[in-house]
């Protein structure tokens, strides 16, 4: 629960069991108990923390910046990308910890051909959220485009440990290890993209490929004609 609803809590608990305590005085009872008056200011308190946890979450599911972000994805997905941004800016002025917000700001920002600001975001949504595997796996796409393909390959790398079916992660290391001249690696990575998605066409093209350097022509015919067939 957030820390200043907690504290409010706890205030108006403890103005809860004063007012017993007075209440009690003012009936003139002689011997307060003492016990009682605590047991009942806990009990008050205790509802307060169950109403507020009920509330809270509600709260924030309708909160000012949840309806941005819903509007900016709704008109993301309409193709209104600069509209859309502006609401994901707007998202995160009003929670700077709304790390899909800056995630989708990297989207767009990787459709209008600005690496540079795509990273800067996605990098952000990862400090936020150190298990968001799409970001990761976005990341490391930025880090490929810029041409540093040792990040994009820990990148990658990062996306499968927290989703071991994250296909197209696979794919992109396959390609890397290619680049890089370990076709073992690489035919391993692209058998397991295949095998996580069976219309996966370019991993079919990459893994026909891969057959083809290490001389067994039946394979790579064999993918490449699955490749054809997906097309």
């Amino acid at each position: 629960m957030n820390k200043s609803l907690l504290v409010v809590t706890l205030i108006f608990g403890i103005f809860s069991i004063m007012g017993l305590s007075l209440k009690y005085q003012k009936e003139k009872r002689k011997n307060i108990n003492v016990k009682k008056i605590f047991i009942k200011g806990v009990f008050i308190i205790s509802i307060l923390i169950v109403i507020l946890n009920t509330v809270n979450p509600l709260y924030s599911y309708f909160s000012p910046a949840k309806a941005y972000f819903n509007r900016g994805t709704i008109l993301e997905k309409k193709g209104y990308n600069d509209l859309a941004l502006a609401d994901f800016y707007n998202a995160i002025q009003l929670d700077v910890n709304y790390a899909e917000a800056y995630f989708n700001m990297g989207l767009i920002w990787k459709e209008k051909g600005n690496n540079d600001l795509a990273l800067a975001d996605f990098n952000k949504a990862v400090q936020l959220d150190p298990n968001y595997a799409e970001a990761y796996f976005f990341r490391g796409v930025m880090w490929a485009l810029k041409g540093n393909v040792d990040l994009a390959l820990a990148n990658f790398n990062k996306t499968v440990q927290l989703d071991p079916n994250y296909a197209n992660a696979y794919f992109n290391m396959g390609s890397i290890w290619e680049l890089k001249g370990n076709i073992d690696l690489a035919l391993s990575d692209l058998n397991k993209a295949v095998q996580l998605d069976p219309y996966c066409v370019e991993a079919y093209k990459e893994r026909g490929h891969i057959w083809g350097l290490k001389g067994d022509t039946d394979r790579a015919l064999s993918d490449l004609n699955k490749a054809a067939q997906l097309k």
